[in-house]
């Protein structure tokens, strides 16, 4: 084995400085107490992402029942591209402005509030009776699934 092969050069303005990577994890990594926390919120990171799959798949399967169709008028076009689009839109909209609030109130403050909203927004989605009501519940529930993948 190369003898630089476990090592990382950290440099800083007092100069660099060679550190062996192998020292520093002398057990297994769930041993370590930091490293089971980390890797537990990186499942609620791989869930959030499951779940934006799953809403594509669900959107899919909604748009092939025709009570679904007949529900909602039989929608074409633009007013499809809508029920789709909007997760997106929620995400555009909410960049230009989460991050002001992670600084101001903090990420698990943030974090919070938009599981929060998540929830309320997928309930008066579940109960939506127009399709003004469920693409603005669409929009906002996505807006809420950005606070949990801010850094």
């Amino acid at each position: 084995m190369d003898k630089q092969q476990n090592q990382i050069i950290a440099g800083t303005d007092r100069g660099a400085t060679t550190i062996n990577v192998q020292q520093l994890l002398t057990k297994p990594w769930y041993q370590y107490q930091h490293l089971r926390k980390l890797y537990g919120w990186l499942v609620v990171v791989l869930m959030v992402q499951a779940t934006n799959g799953f809403d594509g798949s669900l959107m899919n399967g909604l748009q092939a029942l025709t009570y679904w169709q007949k529900y909602f008028n039989y929608p074409t076009g633009a007013q499809l591209g809508i029920f789709n689009g909007t997760q997106g839109l929620g995400s555009v909209f909410a960049v230009t402005f989460l991050w002001w609030l992670v600084e101001k109130v903090g990420r698990r403050i943030t974090i919070m509030m938009g599981a929060v909203i998540i929830i309320i927004g997928v309930f008066i989605q579940s109960f939506a009776t127009s399709l003004a009501m469920f693409v603005t519940n669409r929009w906002g529930s996505t807006r809420g699934s950005n606070a949990w993948s801010t850094d």
